[in-house]
């Protein structure tokens, strides 16, 4: 019985191309994420409620191998100053090593001790500008420019 053998020319260059195309989504996936999580980060600070700062300047983006406001400036004035600090650097740590065991994550939080009660509780003086569920608004307004950025980036 004789064989038909067919030499199939291009297909290992064109095979490796797309290989190294599916290598480099996670990095531009992360990419993505880290893109979006800053323009969360951004948007929230626009609008949490402000006393002395210290609660916008505890805004932080976290992922496994970095992060961004990993070194605040919170009010001298507060004599919690030590303690937000301990605490921004215990939450980014703790959303380091959680975005570590879910490739590819991306946290995005404020660590003020009372940043989740400023979040959940409706303020009793009522600023316009700003509002009491501010991160949750930052994601719910700019849900299709966080997708836009994603898609761009991995694109």
């Amino acid at each position: 019985m004789n064989r038909l053998s067919v030499d199939v020319r291009g297909l290992t260059k064109v095979l490796d191309n797309l290989n190294s195309k599916i290598d480099a989504i996670p990095f531009k996936l992360k990419k993505g994420l880290i893109k979006a999580g800053l323009l969360i980060q951004r948007e929230a600070q626009k609008i949490v409620p402000v006393d002395t700062g210290n609660l916008r300047a505890s805004a932080f983006v976290a992922w496994d191998t970095g992060g961004r406001g990993i070194s605040p400036s919170f009010s001298d004035d507060n004599r919690d100053r030590a303690k937000l600090r301990m605490q921004h650097a215990d939450a980014i740590q703790e959303a380091q090593h959680e975005a570590k065991t879910a490739e590819p994550t991306v946290v995005v939080g404020f660590s003020a001790h009372y940043a989740i009660i400023q979040h959940e509780n409706y303020p009793i003086k009522r600023n316009p500008e700003k509002e009491w569920k501010y991160l949750e608004s930052a994601i719910k307004r700019n849900e299709s420019r966080i997708l836009d950025e994603i898609r761009s980036t991995v694109k």
